[in-house]
């Protein structure tokens, strides 16, 4: 009988090991080998993703030499995905200026009218209101929306002069004058595109008996290295990372080519570099996944602002949300219908997620409980978790890139502060450190000690400034 048992196991190892290898599905004895070689692909493909969004100090270094192509190409007024806008501002607060000035903030889903008052080295906000923008006027004809936002003004009672911080790229020939390149940031209003938008919008203020003169046309990059400097003199480069991604830095006028000036003017000017457009027209200067690709696609603006929508807080959730459906179609997450919906992770879930320091991740537990997924297990929600730490990674190192290239260019000797506003950069957990990290990775630390610190509402504070500045 012992004879005739081991004849019948081998016989039907063997038989299994034949159905195996000729991929047919093995007998019931082989199953938990089968199981087990059937989970390796999944896992591995997890590493390889892992891998697309890893970038280490060699792939920055080879980003970080494109990146400083296209800002030399854009300030010649070259070919170049980066615009390079001279904002006509050329000169910087020095502590002493004084008056009473608005505001007009427009720079993603919502807009501000602020009258903000200058004095004694203080700048103050003496009234502000705040209005959402609905998703048809963004999208509706372009004299609707400047109707929309004289209608604001007008809600305000604000009067006087003005500074409007317009933050979407425009060619600026004026302080007070400039025409939209392109719409970002979810808008994409016909109408607008190459036209006068300062101009625009005084008409509807007019129409409406608002008594209201814009003196100057603000890019919230801008705005925003003007508040700072007004506090920290060695304030050179603004910068934005929030809905948006966008910064400015203070250029000698010898290198802006485009505006033909002599040799040997070492006068400055702000540029607005417009980087979010940076791999938008060749994208081999970034590591582009097939994860960004399927976003870039969805997104009111496809093939422009790639550089943005690796960046900025209204493409990191979705980052998060595409990964996590391809992790269940493989099988590394079980399948959630409710990961097919629009948003299905938000800004607020990421942070949440990242902040996670529980032994059983209670916090991602929540979130997918409330979203997603009612009983996820350890394993499915330390996957999410790893998922939302390598895209909000990726996004903090490419930021330090583009920092450290800045400086570069600027030749920055000894202290240089860089004043960021946006909620990425105040509210995702881990992402200053890892992008400071990525800074002194790629700067010469010797010549020169980047310090971010955060702006106190540039892009508000700074255009009633730069409208002082200018009075």
């Amino acid at each position: 009988k012992m004879y005739a048992t081991r004849r019948m196991l081998f016989g039907a190892g063997a038989a299994a090991c034949g159905a195996f290898l000729a991929g047919q599905r093995a007998p019931e004895l082989w199953a938990p080998v089968v199981f087990a070689k059937e989970e390796e692909p999944w896992a591995s493909e997890v590493a390889r993703i892992k891998g697309l969004y890893s970038l280490d100090t060699a792939k920055l270094k080879s980003i970080q030499q494109g990146f400083r192509e296209q800002m030399l190409q854009g300030l010649a007024g070259g070919a170049s995905c980066m615009k390079m806008i001279p904002s006509h501002v050329d000169k910087l607060p020095n502590g002493h200026e004084t008056g009473k000035y608005l505001a007009l903030d427009l720079g993603g889903t919502n807009f501000r009218v602020l009258e903000v008052s200058v004095s004694n080295g203080k700048v103050e906000v003496d009234r502000e209101m705040k209005m959402k923008i609905p998703e048809s006027v963004m999208k509706g004809p372009g004299d609707e929306l400047f109707a929309f936002i004289a209608d604001g003004v007008k809600k305000s009672g604000c009067q006087g002069d003005m500074g409007f911080t317009f933050s979407f790229p425009c060619d600026q020939t004026g302080l007070a004058e400039g025409t939209l390149v392109e719409w970002t940031k979810g808008f994409s209003s016909p109408g607008v595109v190459g036209k006068e938008v300062v101009g625009m919008l005084q008409k509807e203020l007019q129409a409406k008996g608002v008594h209201v003169g814009v003196k100057a046309l603000v890019n919230d990059t801008v705005g925003t290295l003007i508040a700072k400097a007004f506090e920290d003199p060695d304030c050179g480069i603004g910068l934005i990372l929030g809905t948006g991604s966008n910064a400015a830095y203070v250029e000698k006028m010898k290198n802006i080519k485009k505006l033909k000036p002599k040799p040997d003017d070492e006068s400055l000017m702000i540029i607005n570099m417009e980087w979010g457009g940076f791999g938008s027209t060749d994208r081999d200067h970034l590591p582009v996944t097939p994860f960004d690709s399927i976003i870039d696609k969805r997104s009111p603006n496809r093939g422009r602002q790639i550089f943005e929508k690796m960046l900025s807080g209204m493409y990191l959730p979705k980052s998060v949300q595409e990964v996590m459906l391809y992790y269940s179609q493989i099988g590394a997450l079980r399948r959630m219908p409710l990961l097919h919906a629009p948003d299905a992770i938000s800004g607020a879930d990421m942070s949440r997620i990242l902040n996670d320091t529980t032994p059983d991740l209670a916090q991602v537990a929540d979130v997918l409980r409330e979203e997603l997924l009612s009983d996820s297990t350890l394993a499915e929600r330390q996957l999410v978790k790893d998922t939302a730490d390598m895209v909000r990674t990726r996004s903090a190192r490419l930021a330090g890139m583009a920092i450290a290239t800045v400086a570069e260019q600027m030749e920055a000797k000894g202290r240089l502060v860089v004043g960021i506003d946006g909620s990425v950069y105040q509210h995702v957990p881990g992402f200053r450190k890892r992008m400071e990290e990525a800074i002194q990775e790629l700067s010469n630390r010797d010549a020169c000690n980047i310090i971010t610190e955060p702006a106190r509402d540039g892009s508000g504070l700074g255009a009633a400034l730069i409208a002082c500045l200018y009075h």
